[in-house]
Parts: structure tokens; sequence; C-alpha cells
């Protein structure tokens, strides 16, 4: 993961390489994945896995906005190991579909490990919680106007929270909810995909402009 600041803390969204030494596209890579809320519910933990791809790859300027992106699933799950799995993996790769289909984005690639299960001596058996890892990768148009993470201090400038899901606030599958030891049952989700593709493109559009100094997702 690319460094960022002066100390070069892992903080950046995506990876981006430069095609050659002296021109400006290049290549962008980030990934998403949700597996807390999944636990919860596995249709929410499989949207979100590709909505936070989608809020991280989108501080590079695309050439073709979202349609310069492909996304590889990776589809990590106990089935086989405890009742109700496999429906749940269904679900999950059902809303996963579903959800790609009405932003128009393609999952070309991917794969699967169904047996995430860890046997030890004394007959304890260790059930890994199903997820979903979503890499998305594009093509950039302007590698030297890739938005980094590292706040500037500018008294002339705002800050902005920009909501993709058209959601409530909910706390199911969060880091608040883990830190009290719980998972929670009110997840959160993409709402509108066709808000979410507004929103995506609105960013891109502003970082384009070279209107936006910094920047980072919340998930």
């Amino acid at each position: 993961q690319q460094g960022q600041g002066q100390i070069q803390l892992p903080l950046s969204d995506c990876g981006v390489v430069a095609l050659d030494y002296r021109g400006e596209k290049g290549i962008v890579t980030a990934m998403g994945h949700a597996p807390q809320a999944g636990l919860a519910d596995p249709k929410a933990g499989s949207v979100l896995s590709v909505a936070e791809s989608l809020t991280n790859i989108v501080w590079a300027p695309l050439a073709d906005g979202m349609d310069s992106i492909s996304l590889s699933a990776n589809w990590m799950w106990p089935c086989r190991s405890q009742k109700g799995e496999d429906a749940r993996l269904y679900e999950g790769v059902k809303a996963l579909s579903d959800f790609c289909c009405a932003i128009h984005v393609n999952v070309p690639t991917g794969k699967d490990s169904l047996s995430l299960t860890q046997q030890y001596p004394n007959g304890e058996k260790i059930i890994a919680p199903g997820t979903v890892i979503v890499s998305a990768g594009g093509e950039v148009s302007d590698v030297k106007k890739v938005v980094s993470p590292v706040l500037v201090n500018d008294k002339n400038s705002s800050l902005y929270h920009i909501d993709f899901s058209f959601d409530e606030q909910r706390l199911g599958g969060s880091a608040f909810a883990q830190s009290l030891g719980k998972v929670g049952s009110d997840v959160p989700t993409v709402k509108n995909p066709e808000y979410f593709v507004d929103c995506f493109n609105a960013v891109q559009e502003l970082i384009n402009r070279g209107w936006v100094m910094a920047g980072h997702d919340i998930s």
C-alpha cells in the first residue's frame, strides 16, 4: 500500500502506477471488504465491499469514469462447515451481482475459497466469517492529478462529507459496535445505485477540474 504524507503513513485509498517514465497515463487499483457487516447481513456486506472499492478508487482521475473500472470478487466462505452458510453465500453473490448490474460495472473475474475452517487437535473448530474481497482496477488519465488523503492546511478551503449511500447512519457491523463486543443487525448499505453513480461521477468531475485538495473514504 502506498504511503502518504511526510512520514509515509499507509493511508492511501488506492495504488497508482505510471505506464512509463514520461507519460501521464497510469493504472490504479483499490480494494473493498466489509466482513463484520457481512456477519449481520451477507447482502449488505457484499454491496458495501463493492462500494468501498469504488469510494477508494474514485480519488484517481479515471480515463472513462466508471466505465474504466473492472472488478474482481474473491469469495471466502465457510461452506460445508456450518448450516445455512451456502444460502448466505448465495444471497451475497446475488446482491453483489444485482448492485454491479445496477451501476453498470463488470466483474469479469474472481475466485473462491469455500472451506474456511481450522480444526485443532483438541477437536475445536474455528469457522471464518463469510467475506468477499473486491478488487477494482482501471486506467488513470493523469497520474499527477491523483488526490492524496493528506489534509491541506488552507484557510480558504472547506471540508465536506459526501454521502454516497443515501441511507440512514446505521451502526451494525461498524467499528463502534465491535468496540462494544457486538456485531449488530441494523447494517448500512447503498440504497440508491443511481445516486451512488451520480456521486462518483461528481467527485471525478471535481478532481478533473482540480478542485479537490484532499480526499478519503470513511469505510
